[in-house]
This record gives structure tokens, C-alpha cells and sequence, in this order.
């Protein structure tokens, strides 16, 4: 697994004229290559999808339209990394996979397609349509936390949830945390991956009927 380390150090350097254009034309002839271009020598990543497999949304009303912003997220997650939290700590990385987007996006996706799956329910990411609802998001974790001295892993979703009322002015309507965990037999991908998709279904589902008892 790969270590995360997070510095705060910035690196400036001077790039003649000259340099910039050969590295765009290096840029560009690679752009036009069919095939992924592995400079490690080593074979491309496995990339995962999570999608909801709930659709049906007993006692949700609907009646409501609302924008999914793009969650805020620690600096550790904001990479398609997927993630693990070590011997209650230390962040680490599966080697050789990745999920399909950001995890912010792929958390935001999720949402969208299980809030359009609702009943008379209108969900989009796109700001400049009027809604009734804003949903903002903060996700505080989004790993799995596994221990050296154990064979399963526990999958952890620690979200804040904000609810914005789009009326004028605008205004708060609720702020709720949400903490999701999810228990996996193996601390593998095979394993791991589908308790995330779980976690997030779990998720999903506890901020769609709270948001619908808010806007009710």
C-alpha cells in the first residue's frame, strides 16, 4: 500500500519558451496515443464504480427539486485513491486500483443517481438551475479502517450534511452528521469495495428521507 504525507511546501521553477513548447508537443503526441501510457512499466490500474442498486424509496414523498454540490473532503481523500485507514491512524492506498472519478465525485454521483431514482424527485449538480433545496456535503471519512492483527476491515463514512433552503434570502434548514459503517469479511478489494458501495447506499438513503421530511 502507498502512505499518504502531506506537505505544505510550495516549488516554484522558470520555464523557457523553448522548454514550454517542447513539452506541449510531447503532450500532445502522447494525447493522440490509443493506448493508456503506463510510465512505470507496470500494468494499469483496476477501476471501480460504485452505483445504487436501491431504487425503490419507501415514504418519501418527493415534490421537490434540489442541487448536489460537490462535497468538501480532506486533503488525504481528495485523489481517486482508494483508501484505508491503518491501526486507527495512518491513511494508506490499495496498490493498483482507484476509483472511477475523485472521491468527492464519485460520493456526489452516487447521490444524484439514488435521489433521481425517487418518486417526483428532481436532482441535479448543475448550479445554474433554480431548485428549492441546495445539499452541501463534507465528508470527514470515506476509508477503510482496518488493523495489522485483524482479517476483516470496517468501511467508514463520517459525512456533515447541510440543508439550504433557495429561497430569498437563503437560509439553513437542518445540519445533520451522518456515520456509516460497514463491515468487511476480508481486508481485499473483492471484499472492501462492495461493503463502500453498501456504506454509500446506506448513506444515500438516510440523507434522501431527511431531506424529504425537511422540505415536506
Amino acid at each position: 500500500m502507498k502512505n499518504y504525507q502531506e506537505s505544505n511546501s510550495e516549488f516554484f521553477f522558470y520555464a523557457s519558451p523553448v522548454r514550454v513548447v517542447l513539452i506541449l508537443m510531447i503532450s500532445l503526441s502522447l494525447a493522440g496515443c490509443g493506448s493508456l501510457v503506463d510510465f512505470g512499466g507496470g500494468e494499469p490500474p483496476a477501476i471501480y464504480r460504485l452505483s445504487p442498486t436501491q431504487t425503490s424509496s419507501p415514504g418519501v414523498g418527493g415534490g421537490w427539486s434540489i442541487q448536489i454540490d460537490q462535497p468538501t473532503i480532506i486533503a488525504a481523500l481528495r485523489g481517486d485513491e482508494i483508501a484505508v485507514t491503518k491501526n486507527g491512524s495512518r491513511i494508506e492506498y490499495y496498490a493498483d486500483a482507484i476509483w472511477v472519478d475523485r472521491t468527492a465525485r464519485v460520493v456526489q454521483r452516487f447521490l444524484l443517481e439514488r435521489f433521481e431514482d425517487a418518486p417526483d424527485v428532481f436532482a441535479t449538480s448543475m448550479g445554474n438551475l433554480p431548485t428549492d433545496w441546495t445539499l452541501q456535503l463534507d465528508i470527514r471519512d470515506f476509508t477503510a479502517h482496518a488493523d495489522d492483527d485483524q482479517l476483516g476491515a470496517t468501511v467508514t463514512l463520517n459525512v456533515s450534511a447541510m440543508l439550504l433552503q433557495q429561497a430569498k434570502p437563503v437560509a439553513v434548514r437542518g445540519q445533520k452528521k451522518f456515520l456509516i459503517t460497514v463491515t468487511a469479511s476480508t481486508q481485499m478489494l473483492d471484499a472492501v469495495v462492495p461493503a463502500f458501495g453498501r456504506a454509500l447506499e446506506k448513506l444515500a438513503s438516510d440523507i434522501l428521507r431527511w431531506v424529504d421530511e425537511l422540505a415536506d
